[in-house]
């Protein structure tokens, strides 16, 4: 049985003030809110934009414990 993965768009800031917006990797059948509660300590982005930065990340690993806000970014 093949797991249905869905990729949702989020705005993330984190307590340093740094905010990122990028795709984070959530099971069909799961919220975002489920893999922010989990018990792994990283939260896996791809596609990352700094907003500070003008280049693109293709992976970045946030610590959980840094995430001060996500927000769902509709996608256009």
């Amino acid at each position: 049985m093949e797991i249905e993965i869905r990729r949702v768009k989020v705005r993330m800031r984190t307590v340093s003030g740094t905010i990122y917006v990028g795709r984070v990797y959530v099971q069909e059948k799961m919220r975002l809110t489920d893999v922010l509660n989990d018990e792994r300590d990283f939260l896996a982005m791809t596609e990352v934009e700094e907003t500070d930065n003008p280049r693109k990340v293709p992976f970045l690993a946030i610590h959980k414990g840094t995430i001060e806000t996500v927000t769902i970014v509709p996608e256009t």
